[in-house]
């Protein structure tokens, strides 16, 4: 089932109103665009069918429905970000807008860190390391992201900035040792230094991640491979679950616009229990057999959520208890 819960009650009083946002690790500019609440309400409708087609990998469709979204907005962050997604994806005739948008976005706002990831693997993909190297520092500095991480320490290493990446690639590698990329290239580091005992120990982490069985079969993939996810971009490929609004998931206001939305999609608040994951993908199902489906939510770097279903539009995480409140469920369909 290709579905996502998505925790867009308010959101759109949030785009036709005015107001303050912080932009933490998001967008800055998301709050305050004045909207109508029809054009709010349509806004939030083709963004939910844009991030739908990115998951299907159909990318000329996000294009056309993603393009009506930035329309109405021009100055959202949230939707320029979808859209750059969309372009990127959709092929190398639409990768240069792709750069030209994600450098317009990180000029307005220069702490996005989205934006700046996005800009910096272009820019790399483009043969231009020095002007993504930049964007990947300063992407890392403000989030501390291990994916960010991975990338910043590989560029770094091609770069022969040695000393840099090391430090950056053992701080990702011990906060997510299961990733391949840092574990290959400290391996490689640590070679070009002449210490071989080192080198050895990580070779044989990085056997271990890439899972060789026995002599007569091919390796099989346990670490997480980055380039695996299309775009290679990892988690930041896929498009922004809260629509880039930490402020929101506190205020939860209420209004006209939100009473809309809400009856449109057929949620109320306070149905999904504080905490419950908004990321990657759903499954609906009746575990519990008392005939009302539940819902099984992939948490991704969180525990994954079995939402279940108490009647009247209203849910209880029992994921702890059920013994699958897994980490690391990072499917897009669960």
């Amino acid at each position: 089932m290709r579905s996502r819960l998505l925790p867009i009650l308010g959101l759109a009083l949030a785009l036709a109103s005015c107001g303050d946002d912080d932009g933490a690790g998001g967008s800055g500019g998301d709050a305050g665009l004045g909207l109508s609440a029809a054009d709010a309400t349509r806004l939030v409708a083709l963004e939910n069918r844009g991030i739908g087609y990115l998951e299907r990998y159909d990318y000329g469709q996000a294009v056309e429905v993603l393009e009506q979204a930035h329309a109405i907005a021009p100055d959202w962050g949230v939707a320029q970000f979808h859209l750059i997604l969309a372009y990127l994806h959709a092929g190398a005739e639409t990768r240069v807008k792709a750069r030209t948008m994600a450098e317009a976005l990180v000029r307005a706002e220069p702490d996005n860190v989205r934006a700046l990831f996005v800009a910096g693997i272009l820019a790399e993909n483009a043969g231009e390391a020095e002007v993504a190297l930049p964007h990947l520092r300063r992407a890392y500095e403000l989030s501390q992201d291990p994916v960010i991480g991975a990338k910043l320490g590989t560029l770094l290493v091609s770069l022969e900035l040695e000393d840099e990446a090391f430090t950056v690639l053992s701080a990702v590698h011990d906060r997510r040792p299961a990733l391949v990329a840092p574990v290959n290239a400290l391996m490689l580091l640590y070679r070009r230094r002449g210490e071989e005992d080192a080198a050895e120990a990580f070779y044989e982490r990085l056997v271990a991640l890439k899972g060789k069985v026995n002599d007569e079969r091919e390796w099989v993939k346990v670490g997480e491979e980055i380039r695996d996810a299309y775009g290679n971009l990892g988690p930041y490929s896929l498009a922004i679950r809260d629509f880039g609004d930490a402020g929101l998931g506190a205020q939860r206001p209420s209004g006209e616009v939100s009473v809309m939305v809400a009856a449109e999609i057929g949620v109320r608040p306070g149905a999904v229990p504080p905490g419950a994951p908004a990321y990657l993908g759903m499954a609906a199902l009746d575990f519990d057999a008392d005939g009302d489906l539940d819902l099984f939510v992939c948490g991704g770097d969180e525990p994954s959520a079995l939402l279940r279903n108490d009647g009247d539009l209203r849910f209880t995480d029992v994921a702890a208890e059920a013994g699958v409140a897994l980490m690391g469920a990072y499917a897009v369909a669960a």
